[in-house]
């Protein structure tokens, strides 16, 4: 009886993991504004990258859109490929996914292999600051648990000092958001560039 209870309750802590605790609603409109405090993220052109972890290229500029053949650039097309992908805790596939598993599948496109959870993925890499994050970087944020990171998403532009990434949201599946919304501002913990 014992067991079925230590396994009730690791089910539930997992389930959680990517869980916000609010409701959130992101809109596709450029111009939307929330009136709650956002991170401030400098609009200038960044100049400089942080130190690599592999051999790869710099990645582009961070105000672009337009998706070329970098490494980083075809992250995020694979990413935006599950957009509209229901959440599914474990999951890596259309089927369904959870937010470090849209980051492993990712990532594993361009032979790159994550951990598969985001607290694991958010030791990798080297820690940046907000203000120089660049397409294909990683955000990670606190949601269930203030101590621990327990959710990621895929940086996929940088633009007038918005920065905008894509992840699994337990209640809405594979979607684009941003850190100027209110609540992830206020759960953003770190940045991390594995490119």
């Amino acid at each position: 009886m014992g067991m079925k209870r230590i396994l009730l309750l690791i089910l539930v802590i997992v389930f959680a993991a990517c869980k916000p605790k609010s409701n959130v609603i992101t809109t596709k409109h450029p111009g939307y504004k929330k009136s709650r405090p956002s991170v401030t993220v400098s609009p200038k052109p960044n100049t400089k990258t942080a130190p690599s972890t592999t051999t790869t290229k710099p990645l582009s500029g961070s105000s672009t859109t337009s998706y070329g053949n970098s490494k980083a650039d075809k992250i995020i097309k694979k990413a935006l490929s599950f957009k509209g992908t229901k959440y599914k805790y474990g999951g890596i596939t259309k089927s369904g996914m959870d937010c470090s598993g849209l980051m492993y599948a990712s990532y594993k496109s361009q032979d790159i292999t994550l951990p598969r959870t985001s607290f694991e993925q958010s030791k990798k890499g080297t820690k940046i600051s907000v203000s120089k994050v660049q397409r294909g970087d990683l955000v990670f944020f606190k949601t269930t648990n203030k101590n621990r990171i327990s959710h990621v998403g895929l940086v996929i532009d940088n633009k007038r000092g918005e920065v905008r990434f894509i992840h699994s949201s337990s209640s809405r599946g594979v979607m684009i958001s941003s850190l100027k919304e209110g609540y992830w501002s206020n759960t953003f913990a770190e940045a991390r560039r594995l490119l």
